[in-house]
């Protein structure tokens, strides 16, 4: 057994721990000698040799390249974090090590702009600009700068380079547009995008920004044309779609409509408004089968919800289908006894001469459902008018009128019982009670033009609409009123076409107010023009004996022989026509009208 140093004898410790001093000290004096006192003598690990160290790679120095790269980093985090200032400073340490870069003075440029720092920021991008000539990116904020300095013509100039780099930029398509809208007007605006789309044909924004302007000022086949190009280039494009369906309704191309709009049901999440627009387009195409099994896809939305129910049974009432809306209004009054649904079923039932069945539907309206509840008695009166107890009739509707006067959706109402009864004299007194009560009200203002207009007092008639204008100046119907007013006087004729315009921006694609256009030219001798909005007028209301008569006139006047017999031909199997059109007609075409009419009116009574 080895003996402990402990137990060893003293004299055998002593010379040992001698020796140990001894090696101590040799080794600091060969450390002082060697040059190596200065670093400490690391014991808990061996040194390694120098041949080991000179072969480990050695750290590189940090590029420039590396150095403005990192601060661009810290400058990005940065201006995530909203620190823009601190983000400027940390680019411009980055241009420090790398001067050169376009892409650092480029967004330099773009944080000292949004720090209203203008000056600095438009010299950071004119560098960037002139570093990479290639690079679109600068020019379109210079250009924006321009723009909202009002310095149009070097907004243009660096709007157009941005063009040339990148031909299909949006931004730019656009500042250019607005800048031609600013410098030339709607003309100009017009006039440049019809340039851009010969100079870019697949540019979807171009053929969106035409048809907005088509849209504006009624060019509707070039709508068309311009929608229909939207399409081609982007076919899933829901506006366009959702638009162009609707004018193809509009104009009874209903085929083309429900081809275009069931591609919405592919596109759009689950809605049952798209069913049930697609229900009213079969409806107007005849397609009762279809129209049914969009309604059912509409409501099976929320069976517990009638308004879509409702939205249904509208629909076949308005589309004339009596039987299919009272069985649909007659579901939903089972289901919830709902006041509109019963007041609409007393309608159907009145429109299908069923008076009895009408009189105790719409009694069954409780008081509370009060807006339904009044027009409701009123059209209670009518029914008895209907069965020939014209005294009860009247009786009803005039004492409601001294309850209440003061409520105009009623008196307007009251108004048309005694306008259908031929008694206009006291349509006109109950309207002037109302308007007593209600001097501004605008649906009583208009009623009341329309009834003087119908009994011949035309100049009455236009001094009331004048009086609503007053009340709301961006009343569509009364400028087209007294328009076309003018118009058939034959005076103010400069006056009337500002005032039917204006009504076409507020009420576009609206049939009457084209045919307002159309007539205007054709009193001003203009009749290509005239056709041309005539024509349009009568796509859109083609069961309107007088646009058709407009029309027939102007293709009178322009030759156009065949499409006149087209047209002479669709008024003659027309069911409605008031005996003074039939005079007119006759006049303006003596020898084609007569046997027309003869050969075409229907047999049975309408």
């Amino acid at each position: 057994m080895t003996p402990t140093r402990r137990n060893r004898p003293a004299c055998l410790r002593f010379v040992v721990d001698s020796g140990w001093r001894m090696l101590w000290l040799i080794v600091l004096s060969l450390s002082t000698v060697l040059g190596c006192a200065h670093r400490p003598l690391d014991l808990s690990a061996p040194e390694v040799p120098n041949r080991l160290i000179q072969n480990q790679p050695k750290p590189m120095p940090e590029t420039p390249a590396a150095a403005a790269y990192g601060h661009f980093l810290r400058a990005q985090k940065l201006e995530q974090e909203q620190r823009y200032g601190e983000a400027v400073e940390q680019l411009r340490l980055a241009l420090a090590f790398d001067p050169q870069s376009a892409d650092l003075h480029y967004h330099l440029g773009r944080l000292l702009l949004g720090e209203r720092q203008t000056g600095e920021g438009v010299k950071e991008l004119t560098e960037a600009s002139r570093l990479n000539p290639d690079w679109y990116k600068p020019s379109v904020l210079l250009g924006e700068v321009a723009f909202f300095s009002n310095r149009l013509d070097d907004a243009v100039r660096l709007f157009e380079r941005v063009l040339a780099l990148k031909p299909d930029h949006e931004g730019a398509l656009r500042r250019l547009g607005e800048i031609a809208y600013l410098t030339r007007g709607l003309v100009g605006q017009k006039a440049f995008f019809e340039t851009m789309a010969v100079r870019y044909p697949r540019q979807v924004y171009i053929f969106e920004a035409l048809a907005r302007i088509y849209q504006f000022t009624q060019d509707y086949p070039q709508l068309e044309a311009a929608l229909e190009r939207v399409l081609e280039l982007d076919p899933d494009n829901t506006q366009a779609i959702e638009r162009l369906s609707d004018w193809y309704n509009r104009t009874r191309r209903y085929k083309d409509a429900i081809a275009l709009f069931t591609r919405l049901k592919m596109l759009l999440p689950p809605n049952p408004l798209i069913p049930l627009k697609l229900g009213r387009f079969y409806l107007h195409a005849g397609n009762m089968e279809e129209a049914r099994n969009a309604f059912a896809e509409a409501t099976a939305f929320d069976l517990n919800n009638d308004n879509m129910a409702m939205a249904a049974a509208l629909a076949f009432f308005e589309a004339g289908k009596l039987p299919e809306a009272e069985t649909e209004l007659q579901r939903i009054v089972d289901h919830s006894g709902d006041g509109a649904a019963r007041y609409f079923l007393g309608l159907v039932r009145m429109d299908r001469k069923r008076y009895w069945a009408a009189i105790k539907t719409f009694g069954e309206i409780p008081r509370c459902e009060e807006r339904y509840y009044l027009s409701a008695q009123v059209e209670v009166a009518r029914c008895y008018w209907h069965l020939k107890r014209k005294s009860k009739a009247d009786r009803r509707v005039r004492r409601l009128m001294e309850e209440h006067a003061d409520k105009p959706d009623f008196v307007r109402t009251a108004a048309a019982f005694f306008q259908e009864t031929e008694r206009a004299d006291e349509a006109v007194a109950v309207l002037d009670v109302g308007l007593e009560k209600s001097p501004n009200h605008t649906d009583l203002l208009y009623t009341r033009g329309l009834v003087l207009e119908a009994m011949g007092r035309k100049t009455e008639a236009r001094r009331t609409m004048r009086l609503l204008l007053d009340v709301d100046k961006d009343h569509a119907d009364a400028l087209n009123f007294i328009g076309y007013s003018l118009v058939e006087e034959g005076i103010e004729l400069q006056r009337a076409e500002q005032m039917i315009r204006a009504a076409m921006r507020l009420k576009p694609e609206e049939g009457y107010i084209l045919d307002s256009l159309g007539w205007l030219y054709y009193r001003r001798g203009e009749f290509d023009e005239a056709v041309r909005w005539l024509s349009l007028a009568t796509m859109i209301e083609p069961q309107e004996p007088e646009i058709l008569l407009h029309l027939a006139l102007a293709l009178k006047q322009t030759k156009n022989t065949e499409r006149l017999q087209v047209i002479l031909r669709q008024a003659a199997g027309l069911a409605l026509f008031p005996t003074e059109l039939t005079d007119r007609y006759t006049a303006a075409f003596p020898e084609l009208w007569p046997p027309l009419r003869r050969k075409w009116a229907p047999k049975e009574k309408p």
